[in-house]
């Protein structure tokens, strides 16, 4: 398994989009990151499209806009109780809208995303993931990570 992760501080300060390179996370330890590999991600925090003013929107983006087939999981991490959001992108990227990317536009909602119950943001910080499930430059025939 092909993991990556970022922390944005200050989120809820936050109107414009955040373009971030991910570190990729280390399958045999959770706390240890490697910096030999990144991945880009695009999060709006106040939603953009459809989730404009109503959600989060989380998209995995294309490092070097070439065409390339993925499967993945995006989530929002739950930092109390584990309870993450995740979601599955799956397909060749999106080239009609901005981001050129895999995500969705309503991500999460902005209602869970303040209701400290959900812990889905804490000390005003929010922790995104991305794991690399398969991918390929050719077809929809995924190599599969482990």
């Amino acid at each position: 398994m092909v993991m990556f992760r970022f922390t944005q501080e200050s989120i809820t300060q936050l109107s414009s989009p955040i373009q971030r390179m991910c570190m990729q996370r280390s399958s045999s330890s959770s706390t240890t990151e490697s910096t030999t590999s990144t991945t880009p991600i695009k999060v709006y925090p106040n939603g953009d499209g459809y989730g404009k003013g109503n959600s989060l929107s989380l998209y995995l983006l294309s490092d070097s806009n070439e065409n390339a087939y993925v499967r993945a999981k995006l989530r929002v991490l739950d930092q109390i109780r584990s309870n993450h959001v995740e979601k599955l992108v799956e397909g060749w990227p999106n080239a009609t809208t901005n981001n050129n990317g895999w995500g969705y536009e309503k991500f999460v909602s902005l209602a869970d995303l303040k209701d400290a119950s959900k812990g889905l943001v804490v000390d005003d910080a929010i922790k995104v993931e991305v794991e690399f499930i398969g991918f390929s430059k050719t077809d929809s025939t995924l190599d599969v990570f482990y």
